[in-house]
């Protein structure tokens, strides 16, 4: 499995994938997308800290991808985003609470075809 290949899946559950670089050394990629509600969603996958001491390899993105989707909490992420007043004015109580939902379940199936790739 090639990290290009995860990419490629990543673009098929509408996730965008931008190297992250200090001083012209790839330490990561930031993901980007959007829930259905239109909200923009960054997630960072940093090799920076030293967790990983074989770097940057496809099956060390997989395992920051299930830990991103682990720990995506839709509750807290609507409590954070109904801190703004324009969220609160654009999304009422219920359709935040629906956005980030089907955000976390996109978000499991996207982690999961990797996995299924990684496995096949």
């Amino acid at each position: 499995m090639e990290i290009s290949k995860i990419i490629s899946i990543a673009e098929y559950y509408n996730f965008i994938f931008h190297e992250y670089k200090e001083n012209g050394f790839l330490c990561g990629y930031e993901m980007e997308t959007w829930t259905d509600g239109g909200v923009n969603m960054i997630h960072f996958i940093d090799f920076r800290k030293g967790n990983y001491p074989d770097g940057l390899t496809p099956q060390n993105v997989l395992e920051e991808l299930k830990k991103i989707s682990a720990y995506f909490d839709p509750d807290e992420e609507v409590e954070l985003h109904r801190q703004g007043d324009s969220y609160r004015k654009a999304f009422s109580i219920r359709e935040a609470i629906d956005d980030f939902v089907a955000y976390n379940e996109r978000l499991a199936e996207f982690v999961r075809a990797v996995q299924a790739a990684f496995d096949a």
